[in-house]
């Protein structure tokens, strides 16, 4: 009803790989209100914001995850031990907090941990869609996204700053811990 969402917890699984020598290029995460019906790519697309999942070398940096707002890069992270999971499906979970700030967890780790978005001029726009994009150029690679969940707040309200432990190598013996955050 174009009324801006404040806030969203999108989470689902992943798996890269499975292509060609190297693989390429990666795919994306999109949540803008002029996202296209068409191609977005591993780059991502509108002026709202992108997480941007980098497997190829075709820049300066790779593998890594790299936020975008309004199609301008904001942030990189370089993930050492890369992002192309093979045959492993690994837990990705994107938080666009009340506070507007983003949060990014790969595979159980922490890769953005309350980003300020406000300092890089982002602010949700009615209106907006979600979308995801991948792109492979002349190498070969899987984007597989599977038991994707998103959940939406148009209000403030508390929310999940963080939780510990996540992913692959989680044992079951760990405690669970859980920062809650009333915004």
């Amino acid at each position: 009803a174009g009324v801006p969402v404040v806030s969203f917890t999108a989470s689902y699984k992943c798996l890269i790989g499975g292509g060609g020598y190297t693989g390429a290029d990666g795919i994306s995460f999109n949540f803008a209100p002029d996202l296209p019906a068409g191609t977005i790519t591993e780059q991502g697309a509108g002026t709202g914001l992108t997480v941007a999942f980098e497997t190829f070398l075709n820049g300066v940096t790779a593998p890594s995850l790299d936020v975008m707002v309004a199609g301008n890069q904001v942030a990189t992270a370089i993930l050492p031990n890369g992002i192309r999971t093979g045959s492993e499906w690994v837990d990705v979970v994107i938080q666009l907090n009340p506070n507007n700030s983003l949060t990014v967890t790969y595979d159980g780790a922490y890769v953005y941990s309350n980003l300020d978005l406000t300092a890089y001029g982002y602010i949700p726009a009615g209106g907006s869609q979600f979308g995801f994009g991948a792109r492979t150029e002349s190498f070969f690679d899987n984007h597989w996204v599977d038991n994707l969940s998103i959940t939406t707040l148009t209000n403030a309200q508390p929310f999940v700053n963080s939780f510990a432990p996540q992913g692959r190598a989680v044992a079951t013996t760990n405690t669970i811990d859980i920062v809650l955050t009333d915004y």
